[in-house]
Formats: C-alpha cells, structure tokens, sequence
C-alpha cells in the first residue's frame, strides 16, 4: 500500500549509491565468465538479491544487464525482440490488446516492457522493481507512467489495486526461496483484477530444477495450483524461442541438450565479433519462426510466456 511519501509499505527507497568501477569489472568479470562457461550469468552469492541486481545494473543498465550476459548487446536486443513476438501472438490467441488497460510490470528492470506499453496507449502503468537505479530512470524517462521500488516476497508489500493485466517476465525464477515464490505469486494472482490476465515468463520445466545460484526453475505444477486456488486457470503456454535461447545447462539434460551445449561453447567464442553475431542470431531467430516453434516439446528447457485469466465474475 502506498503511503504518503509515495512509496509502499515496507519497501523504503534507498539512496542514489553508485558503485565504483573497480567493484563493477569485478562483477561483470564474474558474470561473463559464469555465462561463457555455462550459457547463463551466476554468481555464488545470491544471499542479497537486491544488491546483485543493484550493482548488475548500475554495471549495465541496458539489455544485457537484463539478459544474458554471455553474448552481446544486439544478441539481447533480438531474444527480446522474439519475447515480444511471443507476447502479442499470445494475445491475440486470447483477443485481448493492451490500449486502454491498466498494466502492473513486477521487475520493470530497463524498461523494455514500459516502452511497450506505451506504445500500446495503455491507460495506467505501474512499474514495481527492486532497485533504485532502475525505478529512478524509469521515473525520469516515463513521467506519465508510475513506478515504485518494492520487493514482492516481502510480507509487508500490498497493492491496493487490480490491474487488467499482471506480468512478471523472466522474474519469478530468480525467487529462489520457494517460501518467497509463494508470498510473490500470490500477491501477483491477487493484483489481478475480476476479468483481468496473469502472464509470466518462465521455462515451467516438468520438475523443478535449480541451474545457478540465482535460477529456480519451477515446474509447471508448483504454478498451476496456486493460480487455481486464487481463481485463476492457466490459457495458453507460449513458447518464446528455442534455439535462439542459450543453452540452459544442468545435470538432468538429455544427450542432445549436452551437444548442444557443447556447440554453443564453441560458438560463444565466435560471435565476440560483431559480423558473425548478427549472422548467427538472424540464422537462429529465423530457424526458431519457421521451424522449431511449431514444433516445440512441452518439456523443452527453454523460457516461455503462461497466460492465465481471472475468472471472477466483474
């Protein structure tokens, strides 16, 4: 609940710190070594979500700081172009649109989603992150659009509001406390207005697995429940993309997935240059519309949107 300062009720904004660049070499160090050996970024202590996040983005406040910190800026640029596509077929599987609704975006991180949403004309916007920087950039670049620094696990955070359409994309499986995923998702069902959407990105694999320090993938069932006991049942899975994704990597993999793996190692070292990177991110973008998407295994260990509507009478 917001008081009178403007913020939410035990989710203090803290000062404009900035981090020295010694302390953020060290990290982004840490980050693209963790990704080029493994296909996504880690980092053994994930005790303080907050300050990983914090410093990741005052490191790179751009799409790799969200992303992938593996491969490069326009790498990022297109997963998120193909999240997009993902978005608005699945919409429009469930002929909704966003011009004229209400949007709460839980980790509006660097804003991708934000500048979405307003090109879509959306009538009211809130943006919920967990750090400073980015709800103090967010503010300046989208005066028209609210934004709030909030930690959603937190007991003490409430939104007193319903919102036509709830997202939290790429942002659960970094809960990796599932007491916290708890507290998180039944305060996400619980923002959704009568009528109204829950979309989520995440891999939904068909076991929960944990794949770094700060990846919990959970599986579809640990989902599906507690969205029915909040009123809610799940619509549409849409996958996002498959071999444009990099390669998740964990010990349960299949054969196929571990040479795979192994093929993205060795082109990791590739597409440090800029002409081959484009090559090979269009190639893969391409093969993923025209070929793998039709094709996808439910249990494909790659991100996915879940939508999931209300069905509370208005």
């Amino acid at each position: 609940m917001e008081n009178a300062s403007g913020k939410i009720n035990g989710c203090d904004e803290f000062g404009g710190a900035r981090y020295p660049i010694v302390e953020c070499l060290y990290i982004v160090t840490i980050m693209s070594k963790a990704a080029s050996s493994k296909g996504f970024t880690s980092m053994n202590d994930y005790a303080n979500p907050s300050e990983y996040w914090e410093t990741r983005l005052n490191c790179q406040f751009d799409l790799t700081g969200v992303g992938y910190a593996g491969v490069g800026e326009y790498y990022n640029a297109q997963m998120y172009q193909a999240r997009l596509r993902a978005f608005e077929r699945m919409l429009s599987h469930a002929g909704r649109h966003l011009q004229g609704a209400s949007v709460l975006d839980i980790g509006c991180g660097t804003g991708f989603y934000t500048e979405y949403c307003k090109r879509q004309s959306v009538e009211l916007y809130m943006g919920i992150d967990i750090t400073e920087i980015s709800i103090r950039t967010l503010r300046d670049r989208y005066p028209d659009f609210r934004f709030l620094q909030a930690d959603i696990t937190s007991d003490d955070f409430n939104i007193s509001m319903g919102f036509d359409m709830v997202i939290a994309a790429d942002v659960l499986y970094h809960i990796i406390d599932d007491g916290k995923f708890a507290i998180a998702l039944r305060k996400l069902c619980g923002s959704v207005k009568p009528g109204g959407l829950l979309v989520i990105a995440d891999v939904f694999p068909t076991n929960t697995v944990q794949t770094s320090a700060h990846v919990r993938l959970r599986g579809q069932r640990e989902y599906e429940f507690p969205l029915r006991r909040a009123g809610l049942s799940v619509e549409r899975i849409e996958p996002i993309f498959v071999v444009l994704q990099p390669p998740i990597d964990f010990r349960q993999a299949f054969w196929g997935n571990r040479v795979y793996n192994l093929a993205w190692k060795i082109m990791l070292r590739l597409i440090a240059w800029r002409p081959m990177e484009m090559i090979w991110v269009l190639s893969l973008a391409w093969l993923d519309e025209r070929i793998f998407l039709n094709r996808i295994n439910p249990r494909t260990y790659t991100v996915k949107w879940l939508l999931a509507s209300d069905h509370h009478a208005e």
